[in-house]
């Protein structure tokens, strides 16, 4: 296979998603392998370390394998179009998703699509401290532990993180509250027009964890300085240990897909300043759904 490399992902993701239309799979079984002459996707099985068995994604492009394979966006949906689970490619192109996510015998499909990237040193990124990976759960029976002693309560725990690029592009924290871990982020846009601001959770194996939007509003104008907070799925932070990593990063409106809309209005839940709610209801407005 000739090894072609793309450096327009618009195209990209056109191709990918003309590759993968309708790949449906039973997990567990083997599934027919895709390819357009110069792509090939396949979900093979293959022993784990533990001698079960999982499956692996594989996007093959040539050898040897081209940037373009790299940080492609796996989503895995069940016959409802309920969202299983969604990860991340290796540089070689793979992804083994989690088999605990999925059950025996059932029918799933995968997606395949470019994930957005911003420039590297205006993303703010972290490993989520452990005083935050033990939850809100333990802050709170910490807290109920001090009522019934007469000791000061404790301080909910606070991390902050910051991109490296001149300009302060993103400022970010996480905090702890009673109820909610929440994120906050203050970001420098280069168009205040766009008012938002990304966030993704992954683990060591590529699993996306908590992925979303926060929706800026402006406290600088002069400076472009707007900033926001949203409460991160509590789902998900069960799932958490020391080795998350977490990203916050702006995001142009122009780069929004129709596959972002549930993201969009998760993180819409998960807004309680009216600000960002009418920024984030908006831009659903002007958004198109997903065909099919």
């Amino acid at each position: 296979m000739e090894n072609t490399i793309l450096v327009n992902k618009d195209q990209l993701a056109e191709r990918l998603t003309a590759l993968l239309k309708d790949f449906w799979f039973t997990w567990g079984r083997l599934a027919t392998p895709r390819s357009d002459g110069a792509f090939a996707v396949s979900l093979d099985r293959v022993t784990a370390e533990d001698g079960q068995f999982e499956h692996l994604v594989t996007v093959f492009a040539g050898l040897p394998a081209p940037p373009d394979v790299q940080h492609l966006l796996c989503t895995f949906r069940r016959g409802d179009g309920q969202l299983v689970l969604r990860g991340v490619t290796d540089r070689r192109g793979q992804f083994r998703p989690r088999k605990d996510a999925f059950e025996p015998d059932k029918p799933y499909r995968l997606e395949v699509e470019p994930r957005f990237e911003p420039p590297e040193i205006e993303c703010a990124r972290a490993n989520i401290a452990r005083k935050l990976v033990l939850g809100p759960a333990a802050l709170a029976a910490a807290a109920g532990m001090c009522a019934d002693t007469g000791a000061e309560k404790p301080e909910e725990p606070v991390q902050e993180f910051h991109s490296n690029d001149k300009d302060e592009t993103v400022d970010a924290r996480i905090r702890q509250s009673q109820s909610d871990l929440l994120l906050e982020a203050e970001v420098r846009l280069a168009k205040a027009a766009d008012r938002l601001a990304a966030y993704r959770i992954t683990d060591t194996s590529n699993h996306s964890l908590d992925e979303g939007f926060v929706a800026l509003y402006l406290v600088d104008e002069e400076k472009g300085r707007c900033t926001g907070e949203v409460v991160l799925e509590r789902t998900v932070q069960r799932q958490w240990s020391e080795d998350c990593r977490l990203e916050v990063f702006a995001r142009p409106r122009e780069t929004l897909t129709a596959r972002d809309r549930e993201f969009l209005e998760r993180s819409l839940d998960g807004t309680s300043h009216p600000d960002g709610r009418a920024i984030l209801l908006k831009i659903l407005e002007s958004l198109p759904r997903e065909k099919g």
